[in-house]
């Protein structure tokens, strides 16, 4: 079996040596002369997998180290019979942290936070009429998509005692009883909306420019109330971590010119990397796509398409391959834990008395990746130097905390099991 893999993929040498002979490549470098002799294709996003790279070849099996599925025709590979496999699910609990540290920082905004929040949007606005703190303990959390990421920020807002309004049409109708759903314009009148939608064109829900005008609008306002009254109580916030294609760009310019109590954070953009200035300056945090960056979730994303070729070749897929699962828990290799794992609990240990929600913001600065790409540094060299961080579920708690500090902690996600994710394939 001759498999041609991103040589960016995690453990790619080490894992997919072992099933046949591997030839590793850039990503954006695959092209169709590369897979032509080729059985199994692995790629990551970067890599567009469509008839014009596979026509001709005799590729059978395509894997993504992704979640999300923009970057493959995946109509074609069915129509072909081209196996396909994804990580979906792999990179949840990374987003959830994103999304948390998101949190903290609107949640802090009359400290250090707010003056980053003045200085990023006072362009073109009245640094007094902006948002100067978002408790997410005292305001409306709307989620649009429970899917595997919007399920696990979901989960960790549950345990904090919250109870966010959910949306998911193409969910409601599969699974009716799954969750007490809400109208996505009762989740879009929330005080703040986070999306997570794939991004789809087609079919009864399309997700591409789905947060117009209209929706923007309707953040703040309480369940369909009217917006500005929302906004006057202390401000609204929208989060982006699916895809930039989602939001009409125009529109939520427009809004945030218009509406000075309304913040966004975005983390997707149309266009990556090339992305609009104007709307990156009106951001209140922006970021370079890598709220599902992790080193754990790109080792479980690895081992995931590992299990899923070995179910193509053995018939049984396996989710946990020798030497690996430590890898994937956020251990070294050799069973122990990462180094500075005992000053990570004694740092823990030390913040969590007074503020716990100060942990997400330490241990993934949004701020400071903020105004690094605000200042104009570069997309991918940015998204690069997060791409090892550490998921807050790989941090362990220190014993002694009170039982209202530690599950606080758990719910903003430190000292979870990080494993704890069904196998899901294809």
């Amino acid at each position: 079996m001759i498999i041609v893999a991103d040589d960016a993929i995690p453990g790619a040498g080490e894992l997919f040596a072992r099933l046949g002979e591997l030839r590793l490549l850039p990503g954006r470098g695959i092209g169709r002369e590369a897979v032509k002799d080729a059985d199994v294709l692995l790629v990551r996003s970067v890599t567009r997998v469509d008839a014009a790279l596979l026509r001709g070849t005799s590729v059978r099996v395509v894997g993504s180290a992704t979640s999300g599925t923009d970057h493959i025709d995946a109509a074609y590979l069915e129509g072909e019979g081209i196996r396909l496999h994804t990580a979906k699910g792999a990179n949840a609990e990374a987003v959830a942290d994103y999304c948390f540290a998101a949190l903290a920082f609107l949640k802090r905004g009359r400290g250090a936070a707010g003056q980053q929040l003045k200085k990023q949007q006072s362009g073109g606005r009245q640094s007094a009429d902006l948002p100067l703190g978002i408790d997410p303990e005292r305001v409306s959390i709307g989620i649009v998509g429970m899917g595997c990421t919007g399920s696990a920020f979901y989960r960790r807002l549950r345990g904090l005692g919250l109870s966010p309004l959910v949306c998911d049409p193409p969910l409601q109708e599969r699974e009716p009883d799954r969750h007490r759903y809400s109208s996505l314009e009762e989740v879009m009148a929330c005080s703040i909306v986070s999306l997570h939608v794939p991004l789809t064109h087609g079919g009864i829900y399309p997700t591409a420019g789905l947060v117009d005008r209209r929706l923007l609008s309707l953040i703040g306002g309480g369940a369909m109330g009217e917006p500005s009254a929302g906004v006057r109580k202390g401000g609204a916030a929208l989060i982006n971590t699916s895809r930039g294609e989602v939001v009409n760009d125009g529109d939520l310019k427009a809004a945030l010119r218009g509406r000075p109590g309304l913040a966004c954070v975005l983390d997707v953009w149309r266009g990556e990397p090339g992305i609009d200035r104007e709307l990156l300056g009106l951001a209140a945090l922006a970021t370079p796509h890598i709220a599902g960056y992790s080193r754990q979730a790109k080792w479980e994303a690895s081992c995931r398409l590992f299990a899923a070729l070995r179910g193509e070749e053995a018939g049984t897929p396996v989710l946990d391959s020798p030497g690996f699962g430590n890898k994937r828990r956020g251990n070294d290799g050799d069973g122990g834990k990462d180094e500075g794992g005992a000053a990570d609990a004694a740092d823990v240990a030390d913040v969590a008395v007074e503020d716990p929600w100060g942990l997400p913001l330490r241990y993934l600065d949004l701020p400071g990746l903020s105004e690094a790409l605000k200042a104009g540094g570069d997309f991918e060299g940015l998204r690069r130097s997060v791409a090892e961080r550490t998921q807050f579920g790989a941090i362990p708690l220190p014993p002694g905390l009170d039982p209202g500090r530690r599950r606080i902690l758990a719910g903003l996600g430190f000292g979870a099991d990080l494993v704890a994710i069904p196998p899901v394939f294809g």
